[in-house]
């Protein structure tokens, strides 16, 4: 027999990470597996884990949010 019901697709997730100061390299990389560990068991897909040192006052300067989702769309296609 044929399914004709589309398959549900995961969700995809992007985590952002804000590194600051007083906060080690470390913690911050923890924090992050954690972060993907939540997202895993929540049932999204982690696409990308991206950190930013300090986006205050440097937000112009981040990769904007629509290059983001195009950079995640062309690696969430070359996944499949």
């Amino acid at each position: 027999m044929i399914e004709t019901k589309p398959k549900k697709q995961a969700e995809r997730a992007l985590l952002i990470g804000l590194e600051q100061d007083g906060v080690s390299k470390w913690d911050l990389r923890d924090s992050m597996e954690e972060l993907r560990e939540l997202a895993n068991s929540a049932g999204a897909e982690v696409v990308d884990t991206v950190t930013c040192r300090s986006c205050r006052g440097r937000l112009r300067h981040f990769t904007s949010a629509k290059e983001k989702r195009r950079r995640s769309r062309s690696r969430c296609k070359a996944s499949e």
